[in-house]
């Protein structure tokens, strides 16, 4: 079989069921669905039809039989003799005390080799008063379902659980039972007989004894005195059980025998044999099996033992699983079905392992398909998404193009509004040096006026300290200096390294102030402070004597009375000054009374733009 099938059969939402019986062998293929299983087909495969065959034939039959189903998870239902159940309770877990010493105290079998390992399958018994970390321990040599297993041949591989009719039977009454009911399960086979008490639902005590439907052949056999095989047709077929005076004192005896087996088991249970008989009479009794299908032995229970016989067929019906003719002999194989599988069954320990390998695989593989279905997707989606941009890319070149000749338009439009704000631009950036000059003025006006000086010259920074003739262009009365226009040539003008040099722009101004030294010194600073305080000033700093050159008219300076100071001004990190700007300004004042100078003579106060 293929690899790929193993790892398909372990999410299949169908399962094919073999229960290998003494004497047939039922093979269910079922279908879990929502509300529940539904079954798809049955086969039997009968010893007697034909004459009886040896297991090698029936194992023959059955690989041909599975081949026929498909390929599809097997759950093998083992017969009920090769195991052995009991109740178990637990401190730690299974898992940590059921070791291989302890399965051999629990099932008694101390005549195995040291290494012949047992098998176990564990139902737990939950929520139910008197039952605390309880359960039903089922237990197998490996060499007896390894002889089972083997007759499935090469479907081996598709196994993915081994239980027992017992168990099988506990599955059936919890899908097909009422919930939190109770009752006693009995299912008849050939030659053995399965038991398990129902307590709220639950699967509570499971057992077996050696008495089945064989049993009741060789005394048919012995009574009539005909071979085995004809006994066998005539308990299917004829009604040796009519009521207890007309049934063969053999039959009696065989069934009074049975039911001594099934209360002797029962008593490990219930404890008490009368009280066995009475929770027989007591609580429903759901038979199942060969045993069950002889004709008039359900009836004969009923009335001559009290029996509670209940039929398996009205749950079944509630299900909606009596369309098909004899479904009730397949309830152990519909049960072990719809049943979750279990973590820990039965299964041969190299099966297991090997069904390990196969789900880290299988999940491995779905990992890896679906990453490389995601990287598929999303080249797919890129590869789309690129289709329908090159789809979208005419029409968008249509718009470009439409869009460029709105440009177009609108860029000769821009053009000459451009010109307008260069314009407007130029026409702002004069009358920004304008306003600082006005600022400046009215500032050292204030100061001028608040200090009580006498004169102040003005003169931007770059021009002073470029111009040579600095003294001769700045006369009191004078007009522009020829030095500066002549030929036409332009007044000299800062230059971008004077402009760095000089750090900030500003003006120049020399002072001139009438009264004592001490008095002029001091005033002088008086008027710094202030200058220091106002827009647009950043600093004001007083230059060195051999730095200065003469804006004051010779006819007009004190000596040690006047004074030059740089002014920088404020907010120009960004701002550079045009070449051709090189405006002065001169304030002069009137002489005030008791100076020195009084003789001098002074106009009024005037600010001339030179």
């Amino acid at each position: 079989m293929h690899p790929m099938l193993d790892y398909v059969n372990l999410i299949s939402r169908r399962r094919i069921v073999v229960d290998l019986g003494a004497c047939d062998i039922k093979v269910l293929l079922l279908e879990r669905t929502a509300r529940g299983v539904r079954i798809v087909s049955t086969r039997l495969i009968d010893f007697a039809d034909g004459g009886f065959m040896t297991q090698d034939e029936s194992s023959v039959e059955l690989q041909k039989l599975l081949e026929m189903m498909g390929e599809y998870p097997v759950i093998l239902i083992i017969p009920e003799h090769l195991s052995l159940s009991r109740l178990t309770q637990f401190s730690i877990g299974p898992r940590r005390e059921l070791s291989r010493e302890s399965l051999r105290e629990l099932s008694g079998w101390f005549h195995l080799g040291e290494d012949e390992e047992i098998l176990w399958e564990l139902r737990y018994i939950r929520k139910l008063p008197g039952y605390v970390n309880a359960g039903i321990l089922t237990m197998a040599r490996a060499l007896d379902v390894d002889d089972q297993v083997q007759r499935l041949g090469i479907y081996e591989t598709n196994l993915i659980r081994v239980t027992t009719p017992a168990n099988a039977l506990a599955d059936a009454w919890s899908y097909l039972g009422p919930e939190k009911s109770s009752a006693i399960l009995i299912e008849v086979g050939a030659t053995t007989t399965a038991v398990v008490v129902i307590e709220s639902g639950q699967s509570v005590y499971s057992t077996s004894f050696p008495i089945g439907g064989e049993s009741l052949t060789e005394v048919i056999a012995s009574y009539f005195d005909i071979p085995f095989d004809e006994a066998e047709l005539r308990k299917r077929e004829e009604r040796f059980f009519v009521d207890e005076d007309q049934t063969p004192v053999p039959l009696k005896a065989a069934v009074e025998s049975w039911l001594n087996e099934l209360a002797s088991v029962l008593e490990i249970q219930f404890g008490d044999p009368e009280y066995v008989m009475s929770e027989l009479q007591r609580r429903p009794v759901l038979l199942s099996g060969g045993g069950s299908r002889i004709p008039g032995m359900l009836d004969y229970l009923r009335h001559v033992y009290g029996f509670r016989i209940e039929s398996w067929e009205e749950l079944m019906s509630e299900k909606e699983l009596d369309d098909m003719d004899g479904i009730d002999r397949y309830l152990g194989a519909l049960g072990a079905g719809w049943s979750p599988c279990q973590r820990q069954s039965l299964m041969p320990t190299h099966l297991r392992q090997t069904r390990f390998v196969q789900t880290i695989q299988f999940f491995a593989n779905i990992v890896t398909a679906t990453v490389i279905g995601g990287i598929l997707i999303f080249l797919g989606v890129c590869s789309f998404r690129e289709f329908q941009h090159f789809s979208d890319l005419n029409s968008e070149l249509d718009a470009i193009e439409r869009a460029f000749g709105r440009i177009k338009a609108i860029d000769s439009l821009m053009l000459e509004r451009y010109h307008h704000f260069t314009d407007h631009l130029q026409l702002i950036e004069k009358y920004r040096k304008s306003l600082d000059w006005s600022r400046s003025i009215n500032s050292l006006e204030n100061a001028r006026f608040e200090s009580g000086l006498w004169m102040i010259l003005l003169a931007d920074k770059a021009t002073y300290f470029d111009s040579s003739q600095a003294v001769a262009t700045n006369l009191v009365d004078a007009v522009p200096s020829t030095a500066t226009q002549q030929n036409g040539a332009p007044p000299q003008t800062s230059s971008p390294d004077s402009l760095t040099r000089l750090e900030q722009p500003g003006l120049v101004s020399q002072i001139v102030i009438d009264g004592p030294i001490e008095a002029s010194l001091t005033r002088l600073s008086t008027m710094v402070e202030r200058l220091k305080n106002q827009e647009p000033f950043a600093a004001v700093d007083r230059l060195p004597s051999d730095t200065q050159q003469d804006l004051v008219p010779e006819e007009f300076a004190l000596t040690n009375q006047t004074f030059t100071l740089r002014l920088d001004w404020g907010g120009y990190d960004t701002f550079t000054f045009s070449p051709s700007w090189t405006n002065r300004f001169v304030i002069r004042l009137p002489q005030s009374s008791g100076s020195t100078n009084s003789t001098r003579s002074v106009p009024s106060t005037t600010i001339r733009k030179l």
